[in-house]
């Protein structure tokens, strides 16, 4: 994908943090530039054993999406690839063949694979699957774009704006015109709103005037801040909502006959380590894999194959996700040491750029040096 990446994608190289007054914290840049450095370039291992770097871009979602879909069609063995952008009511069933009803009408028939890539609120999943929801985590969102590259932007970076109340972040990216449009959000914990779930969700979901809700945020603060530039640049106030959870354990067997789902349909992520989108990217590239392998008349032994290889690199994706998450958010007996995570779920990334395992290795120094050395040595050749 790197040609598509270098033509669509936007190049982040580092990250920009500062108050919401503009001023640089550069104790925060530094720690994330030390627990993020594959951002420099990840390598990427292929089957040959082969190592690529791929530079760090920031894409448009829905032109990676279109990226994604071009390369499932390589995997589809000539089939047609259905993709809808309204509501699914209901799914019937005839042999191996099934039939999509559309809320506005539309059928398609003789389906020969259902894919619920619908998110977190699939109803895919709840029409075929189960009717497990996905549970809040305390915290909100909110976001908006702005057309072009504002000056408040540092170009090339992942800004982050830390305020006493919500934290917005923010970048650029290309269209398929290759004109630039800045995406930002604000981050926005359940403080001060009522504490039940239900009622919490109540509340964002009433809130239908994004616009309006913005301002009231970013008014909570004195003075010209650069939230509020942001907000005050705005053209398009995409959404409002509140960040879920979905287990993916909850979820016995992840395809039955010829319906499967990826992404946040099954393992919906909070969003503090950045790594959901990918996640499910890596979802629809390995179904696509498996699907090739196997062919369509043994879907089962694909599903079977997709969920025993993603399950792991899921999970550990997950407890890291929930270590990061900032404070106030998730109770602390939910985060658990990194040591316990890897000896679990195995080593699904580079270690070296995990604090948290440095960390660890730290105070194993500090207590047997000579023990700390003989165990890293052990981790080291186990890789």
């Amino acid at each position: 994908m790197t040609p598509e990446l270098q033509q669509y994608g936007y190049l982040t190289l580092a990250h920009k943090v500062v108050d919401n007054r503009g001023n640089p914290l550069l104790a925060v840049e530094e720690i994330i530039q030390n627990s993020q450095g594959m951002y420099a370039g990840i390598a990427s291992g292929s089957g040959s054993g082969a190592t690529h770097k791929i530079p760090p871009y920031w894409v448009n979602r829905g032109v990676f999406m279109k990226l994604l879909q071009d390369r499932l069609l390589l995997a589809t063995q000539g089939k047609d690839i259905i993709h809808w952008g309204h509501q699914l009511d209901r799914v019937t069933s005839e042999q191996t063949k099934k039939t999509l009803h559309f809320k506005n009408g539309q059928i398609f028939e003789n389906v020969d694979l259902l894919v619920g890539a619908d998110g977190i609120r699939s109803k895919v999943r709840a029409l075929l699957f189960d009717d497990h929801k996905a549970a809040h985590v305390g915290a909100n969102i909110i976001y908006g774009t702005i057309p072009g590259q504002t000056k408040i932007i540092t170009e090339n970076k992942f800004n982050i704006i830390c305020s006493q109340y919500f934290t917005t972040v923010s970048c650029c990216y290309k269209n398929f015109d290759e004109t630039l449009t800045t995406w930002w959000a604000i981050v926005y914990p359940d403080e001060g709103k009522p504490g039940n779930q239900e009622e919490v969700r109540a509340f964002w979901e009433s809130q239908a005037n994004v616009r309006a809700l913005a301002h009231a945020l970013v008014n909570k603060e004195d003075g010209d801040t650069y939230s509020k530039q942001l907000v005050d640049q705005t053209t398009e106030f995409k959404y409002a909502g509140f960040f879920l959870e979905r287990d993916p354990l909850t979820l016995q067997r992840w395809g039955i006959d010829n319906a499967v789902l990826i992404g946040d349909a099954i393992h919906g992520i909070q969003p503090w380590a950045g790594v959901g989108a990918s996640l499910a990217a890596e979802d629809g590239y390995v179904l696509a894999v498996l699907v090739k392998q196997y062919g369509f008349d043994q879907l089962p032994l694909a599903f079977e194959a997709f969920q025993r290889d993603r399950t792991n690199r899921i999970l550990y994706f997950r407890q890291l996700t929930r270590n990061n998450t900032p404070q106030g958010i998730l109770p602390a007996d939910l985060r658990r040491p990194i040591e316990d995570v890897v000896r679990e779920y195995g080593d699904q990334r580079p270690l070296a750029a995990c604090p948290a395992w440095q960390e660890m290795l730290d105070k194993r120094m500090a207590k047997d040096p000579q023990a700390s050395e003989q165990s890293e040595e052990k981790d080291l050749t186990n890789q």
